[in-house]
């Protein structure tokens, strides 16, 4: 039986943070050896291959980054439609991130207050999500009596202008509780 290893990724997580915040989307996919338009070559990297290639595809591998004075493990989803690349998303695993710590990173990297979007999303006292900058859902997880980021999606499109205007659809895709733009304003 073959012995499951993630792979290192030589990037630390204040980073990969950073990198979503100032753009939307993962600029540093060579570090994770991902190639949105060499599918067989990111397949040949270690992505395992998941879905239909006619619909919704996507390339999924088990990463470790730099965290603190320790390591995250992450699993990298790059989605894919109809074959053309949407975006990279990350569930955090195991939960190790604490909501807190997120928002103190998020608060360095830029202004936190002005540009979190007052999307707050409660699905019970147990799960929820909040938007960032109209571009980046962060999901979170309650464990014990703490809350840990389990995963960093963003929206659908092409290029920040797109994924702009197309970040509301795709919030209230995937938090079905809110059911107007009222409540968002």
């Amino acid at each position: 039986m073959k012995k499951f290893e993630p792979h290192f990724i030589d990037l630390g997580f204040f980073e990969l943070i950073e990198e979503y915040v100032s753009s939307g989307n993962l600029r540093s996919k060579g570090k994770f050896k991902f190639y949105p338009f060499d599918f067989q070559r990111s397949l040949k990297c270690g992505f395992s291959s998941v879905g239909d290639a006619d619909e919704f595809l996507a390339l999924e591998k088990e990463c470790l980054i730099r965290f603190r004075a320790a390591h995250v493990q992450l699993t990298m989803k790059n989605l894919f439609y109809r074959g053309d690349y949407v975006n990279t998303s990350f569930s955090v695993m195991p939960k190790k991130v604490e909501l807190t710590f997120l928002l103190k990173i998020l608060n360095e990297i830029g202004t936190l207050n002005r540009r979190t979007s007052r999307v707050l999303y409660l699905g019970d006292i147990d799960e929820g999500a909040f938007a960032y900058d109209n571009l980046l859902i962060f999901r979170f997880g309650r464990i014990g009596d703490k809350y840990y980021l389990s995963s960093i999606e963003t929206s659908y499109g092409e290029n920040e202008d797109e994924k702009r205007n197309q970040y509301f659809s795709a919030v209230f895709r995937s938090m079905d509780k809110i059911n107007s733009n009222e409540q968002l304003k």
